[in-house]
C-alpha cells in the first residue's frame, strides 16, 4: 500500500473524510504564506524522517504557484541517525547482528538525545550507551558528525540543483528559504543551506509542525473560513508517474504518463497493447520515480482490468 493510500486509510480509521492530500512542501508553503506579505520566490527544504523533498514556488498573494519539485525517496533524517549508530559500532568494534533489537532501540534513543544536545550547545558531547553490564562511550562534536554525514549531505545537493535547473533559477534568486522537518533543526543541515544559498532560512515557524499548520490553512480555505484570507494554490506532480510495461526484450520497463513538474490536476491519454493476443486481463501497476526500471521506483497502486474480446 502506497503512503498516500495509507494516509487516506488512517483518516478513515479516525473517522475523517480525506477530501484532498497535498504534498508536504506545498502545505508548508501555505503556512508560510499566512505569515508573509507581497511577492517572492521561496524554496522549501523538506527533510522528513525517510524522504527529502525540495520545492520552488512563488508568492503573489492570494496566488501561490509551485514551479518545480524534486527529491530523494530514500533519504531522510533517519539516515543521519543510522549513520551515527554505524559509526559508534565501528568505533566500539561491535557487530549489529549480535545485538538484540531492544538494545539497538536503546542505542537509537541515545543517538537521538545526543543529536538534541548537539543542537542546543556547541562543542563536543559524549554519547553513552549501556550494554552487557558495560558503559560504552564515544565523544562526538559537530565537525566529526559532519564528516560522518558527508555522503548524506552530498546527496542533498542533487535534488536542490535539479529543482533550480527545472525552475530556471539560480540560488541567489531565491527570496525566502523555509525549512521543514525535524531533521532540519540540525545545525549541520542549516549551515549547508546557508552555504548553498547565501542567506539564513526563516526561523519563525517550527519546522516540526509547519506542515500540519499548512494543512489546517488549506482546510480553512476550502471551508471559506472568514478568519483566513483566500489562497489560490497551483501545484505540480513532484515525481514522474507511470506504469510498468514490457517489450519483446525485457520486462519491468517504466513508461511515464505524467512527467515530474506537470501542473495538477490534469489528465493524459496513452495507448498500450496487451502482451499476448488472447490475453483476458491486464494488470496495471502505477509507479512514481525517475528510473527507467520499475524496480528502482515506488509502487503507488495496482489493479486488474478485464480485456474485452
Amino acid at each position: 500500500m502506497s503512503k498516500r493510500k495509507q494516509t487516506r486509510f488512517a483518516a478513515e480509521l479516525a473517522g475523517l473524510n480525506a477530501v484532498r492530500l497535498i504534498n508536504e512542501p506545498t502545505a508548508a508553503s501555505m503556512a508560510y504564506g499566512l505569515h508573509t506579505q507581497g511577492v517572492g520566490r521561496t524554496l522549501v527544504f523538506d527533510l522528513g524522517g525517510g524522504t527529502f523533498d525540495v520545492t520552488v514556488l512563488e508568492y503573489d498573494l492570494p496566488l501561490i504557484e509551485v514551479h518545480a519539485s524534486a527529491g530523494d525517496n530514500y533519504l531522510g533524517g533517519e539516515d543521519f541517525t543510522q549513520a551515527i549508530i554505524k559509526a559508534c559500532l565501528n568505533e566500539w568494534q561491535l557487530n549489529a547482528s549480535q545485538i538484540a533489537p531492544h538494545d539497538m532501540a536503546r542505542l537509537y534513543d541515545c543517538v537521538e538525545q545526543w543529536k538534541c544536545q548537539l543542537n542546543q550547545q556547541q562543542g563536543s558531547h559524549q554519547l553513552h550507551w549501556q550494554w552487557q553490564d558495560r558503559q560504552w562511550e564515544i565523544e562526538l562534536d559537530e565537525r566529526k558528525a559532519g564528516e560522518i554525514w558527508l555522503p548524506l549531505l552530498n546527496r542533498l545537493r542533487a535534488p536542490i540543483e535539479q529543482v533550480l535547473h527545472d525552475a530556471r533559477l539560480q540560488p541567489q534568486q531565491m527570496d525566502h528559504l523555509v525549512l521543514v522537518g525535524g531533521a532540519t533543526k540540525l545545525n549541520t543541515i542549516q549551515k549547508l543551506v546557508v552555504k548553498l544559498f547565501g542567506q539564513l532560512p526563516h526561523q519563525h515557524l517550527d519546522p516540526r509542525t509547519i506542515v500540519a499548520l499548512g494543512a489546517a490553512v488549506h482546510a480553512a480555505c476550502r471551508l471559506r473560513d472568514q478568519n483566513i484570507d483566500e489562497v489560490i494554490l497551483t501545484d505540480v506532480c513532484p515525481y514522474t508517474l507511470g506504469i510498468a510495461t514490457s517489450n519483446a526484450d525485457r520486462h519491468g520497463i517504466f513508461s511515464p504518463i505524467l512527467e515530474r513538474n506537470t501542473v495538477v490536476p490534469t489528465s493524459r491519454v496513452e495507448s498500450f497493447t496487451t502482451t499476448h493476443v488472447e490475453q483476458k486481463a491486464i494488470r496495471i501497476a502505477i509507479y512514481q520515480g525517475e528510473s527507467p526500471h520499475v524496480d528502482n521506483n515506488i509502487l503507488v497502486d495496482e489493479f486488474t482490468v478485464p480485456v474485452k474480446t
